[in-house]
């Protein structure tokens, strides 16, 4: 994947008129398949869960792992969240505003996802702690907002708690996760429409390349 995205890059320059030539053609060429991946089953994502006992801010990071198994949103999006971004309802579900990904010529760079009753009360929970306006996460030593990379090293450090190094790579991973088992309990093109939304795909045929569905759901 590094060759290939590198090759692109060197081509694109070259296109651009940044570099006199492609250099991407000195790049090998990549030769294989990309890794078969399956989403991981809840049992496994209930150890995800569990792990967060151990770690040194469980209360925190029961939270960022509810967002991203329960929200679907990538990482830096999860770290771009602040407290008067939440929005609870009295059941529990709610919206949550995140800084969405610049795409384009898009003006409007944030959007809004929703989160169910479950995922609600992890945050709930991580709220108590908090005060009421500021980042939602922030990094346990500095007090600082948490950057995308801090929930990436917080994910990574409940997988390697979890024993679950072999099924789960990292957040991407728990962004496939949900769009799995959201295509697996709503079918249908206006399930499709909502899910792409909810990922801030433009088209369904980029949420389609993240659902993992497998022989057991033919």
């Amino acid at each position: 994947d590094c060759l290939r995205r590198l090759r692109q890059m060197l081509l694109w320059a070259h296109e651009k008129n940044h570099i006199g030539r492609n250099y991407g053609k000195l790049v090998p060429a990549p030769t294989g398949s990309a890794p078969m991946r399956t989403a991981a089953p809840l049992d496994q994502l209930r150890r995800l869960i569990n792990a967060t006992d151990l770690s040194p801010y469980p209360t925190r990071d029961r939270a960022i792992l509810a967002v991203l198994l329960g929200t679907g949103v990538r990482r830096a999006e999860c770290a771009s969240i602040n407290i008067e971004w939440v929005q609870m309802n009295a059941d529990g579900s709610g919206e949550l505003q995140v800084e969405a990904k610049k795409v384009g010529q898009r003006d409007v760079h944030r959007r809004l996802v929703a989160f169910d009753q479950p995922t609600g009360q992890y945050i709930r929970a991580h709220l108590d702690t908090q005060g009421t306006k500021g980042p939602l996460f922030v990094s346990g030593r500095s007090g600082r907002r948490l950057k995308p990379i801090g929930v990436y090293r917080a994910i990574k450090r409940l997988i390697v708690l979890a024993k679950l190094e072999d099924q789960i790579q990292g957040p991407h991973d728990l962004r496939r996760n949900f769009t799995t088992y959201y295509s697996r309990h709503r079918r249908g093109e206006s399930h499709g429409q909502l899910l792409s939304k909810q990922l801030g795909h433009s088209s369904y045929r980029m949420t389609a390349s993240y659902s993992l569905q497998d022989v057991e759901d033919v």
